[in-house]
């Protein structure tokens, strides 16, 4: 299936993107660690119409995505070996102490080997590095989480990680992949496996169990949150249509914004400086 349907105007195809549920919350700009331009650029790329567009611009500038020179660094041996180290010592449970390690390790390497890239993609690659770990280490130990969800609470969590959904809307697609389904109750559930404790469940991951549900016409949601040295919580949000209404038309509004920024050539160049580095140079 195509990522995007095309419709006729006055001035150009219609731009219509296939959202994925994590990047939602970023799309409307309620997202702590994606931006706005960042999300807008990723979904450009994806689109076969309009990457080639985006491509064009970066040839023009002599540019390439920070994205593409980050997969490239991290294939570095030496990379890969401080990110799995600092895998293996947050096992012990000091997961403070496992990324601070990580960042002055990545740096090291990072002086070392790159230092022609600047401080400042440096440092990006650095808080890359960090989020690396958390990643993976919340992937390792999701099936952890949700067996003791399931023990804890006396229901089977079923189709984890393999209940694929999409959904169109007339200007916009959404699809995701949740983490489990409990049948018994009409329930989706996420986990997530935190770095520190998180006074309230922020409104981002609110935001992408609203999105679940919309897709699946799921009953209610359940966010379980396992903290390094606090109680696992457990979040419960119900379907509703007013709240889905919020951010569909925050969705809406921002489908319309990128449709702009493609028609503008000086707004595309800018989210393109935004997400892009000079080809063997610093940041833009």
């Amino acid at each position: 299936m195509q990522a995007l349907k095309l419709k006729c105007t006055n001035t150009m195809a219609t731009f219509i993107p296939s959202i994925s549920a994590t990047r939602v919350a970023g799309v409307c700009g309620l997202h702590k660690y994606q931006k706005v331009d960042e999300v807008f650029y990723e979904l450009f790329c994806k689109d076969k119409v309009v990457a080639p567009k985006i491509r064009e611009v970066e040839m023009r500038l002599g540019l390439r995505s920070f994205a593409s020179l980050k997969d490239e660094v991290f294939k570095d041996a030496n990379i890969r070996q401080v990110v799995y180290s600092a895998l293996d010592a947050a096992k012990s449970g000091n997961v403070a102490a496992a990324l601070e390690d990580v960042e002055v390790q990545s740096r090291m390497v990072l002086n070392m080997r790159y230092a022609n890239l600047g401080e400042t993609v440096l440092n990006q690659l650095v808080s890359e590095a960090r989020g690396e770990v958390s990643k993976k280490r919340g992937l390792n130990n999701e099936d952890k989480i949700l067996n003791t969800y399931e023990a804890d609470n006396n229901v089977q969590v079923v189709e984890r990680n393999t209940k694929n959904l999409k959904m169109d809307f007339p200007t916009f697609k959404l699809a995701g992949r949740t983490d489990g389904w409990v049948a018994a109750h009409n329930r989706i559930v996420d986990s997530k496996d935190r770095t520190r404790f998180f006074p309230e469940v922020p409104i981002y991951d609110e935001i992408q169990l609203r999105v679940y549900m919309r897709m699946s016409g799921a009953t209610e949601a359940e966010l379980i949150e396992r903290f390094p040295h606090s109680p696992t919580r457990t979040t419960k949000f119900l379907n509703d249509p007013v709240q889905w209404a919020v951010i569909e038309n925050s969705i809406t509004a921002a489908v319309v914004k990128m449709n702009q920024i493609l028609e503008s050539p000086t707004d595309l160049e800018r989210v393109v400086r935004a997400n892009t580095v000079r080809n063997g140079g610093a940041m833009q």
